[in-house]
């Protein structure tokens, strides 16, 4: 049985799973209703906002979907590493726009990861990172 047949899916695309509000629930559960593997990309996305997306989801379709979250360390997530280069603040001083960096470059991979454990869904993608053996099984028991 190939992956397509398990998810149900009657056509061969998957929706890329866009961080950064690029998707909305509407987009990914259209995708699935039409034989489509929607994708909710969640990096970004804090752990109650999560919730509530696939919530919505679930709502809106009962077809197969996909979350696919960060897989960073807590110094990855937690840092801004770069400065905004001269060229971006120029430009902004220029045209009197205020630069508005979030806190935190992306949210906790940990919380994030109890929410597919605390609200499962039928397909979990991760990127910038492997999960472990133990988060595997975790997966598999929800």
């Amino acid at each position: 049985m190939t992956l397509s047949n398990q998810l149900g899916m009657t056509c061969p695309i998957v929706q890329a799973p866009m961080a950064g509000g690029a998707t909305t629930s509407e987009l990914i559960a259209a995708v699935s209703n039409a034989g489509g593997l929607g994708s909710l990309g969640a990096g970004m996305t804090a752990p109650e906002v999560l919730t509530k997306q696939i919530d919505s989801i679930k709502v809106l379709t009962d077809q197969a979907f996909a979350v696919n979250l960060m897989v960073l360390s807590e110094t990855e997530w937690t840092t801004l590493d770069a400065p905004v280069p001269e060229w971006l603040s120029a430009y902004y001083a220029d045209n009197a726009l205020k630069i508005d960096l979030p806190n935190q470059p992306a949210q906790s991979f940990a919380d994030q990861f109890q929410v597919l454990l605390d609200n499962p869904v039928p397909v979990a993608s991760f990127t910038f990172g492997i999960i472990s053996r133990e988060q595997v099984d975790a997966l598999h028991k929800h």
